[in-house]
């Protein structure tokens, strides 16, 4: 089992998801650019390699793309859908768009500055994940 938000993943960090878009939206003001970022999120679950959910921050020039990725391991997947009030049939995919389209599941926050905040949801629910990051060049 991994503990939560352990930083050792054994898995790339996808550059996007072929998984359900969960929201697509923006965050505003970067402090470095002034440009608004678009913000997309998505989520894929299978048997065999559990969940993944994709977290692409598309910064405009100067700002840097950033790529961020959090997986729950296949056996730690029955903690997360009893985490978003599923049962053990339940898609946790669906279930975590239910979740973001009703407002349970914060994707951003405004605190201090705008930014992405679903990882947050899986540290304060006890979650077990691993996750890693990585920029993409907008040069």
């Amino acid at each position: 089992m991994a503990s939560v938000g352990e930083a050792r993943p054994k898995r790339e960090v996808p550059t996007w998801s072929t998984g359900t878009i969960l929201y697509s939206g923006s965050i505003s003001g970067d402090p470095v650019s002034g440009h608004d970022h678009d913000l997309t999120v998505c989520a894929s679950f299978s048997e065999n390699d559990g969940f993944e959910l994709a977290v692409h921050d598309d910064g405009h020039w100067p700002v840097d793309e950033l790529h961020q990725a959090l997986w729950v391991e296949p056996e730690d997947v029955p903690l997360l859908v009893r985490a978003l009030g599923g049962g053990d049939e339940d898609d946790p995919v669906r279930l975590m768009a239910e979740g973001i389209a009703n407002g349970s599941i914060r994707v951003k926050t405004a605190i201090p500055i705008e930014r992405v905040a679903i990882f947050d949801w899986f540290k304060e629910k006890g979650v077990p994940y691993t996750s890693d990051s990585r920029f993409v060049s907008n040069s």
